[in-house]
């Protein structure tokens, strides 16, 4: 809901530099998710469910 909007806001105006920056930011985002996906990611590549973490209903 809120990127339609902030798409909107960012045009609204008519002149390419807002879009730009929207650019900018959703790219920053991105490789910040990119970073984080690095150190905090799981290798799940090819394995089962119950391989890669623990079923809840072990956790008693």
């Amino acid at each position: 809901m809120a990127a339609p909007y902030l798409f909107g806001v960012l045009i609204g105006g008519g002149q390419p530099w807002p879009i730009f920056w929207g650019y900018v930011g959703a790219a920053v985002l991105m490789i910040v998710a990119g970073t984080a996906a690095l150190f905090y990611g799981v290798d799940a590549e090819g394995k089962s469910l119950e391989d890669v973490a623990a079923p809840l209903s072990k956790a008693r």
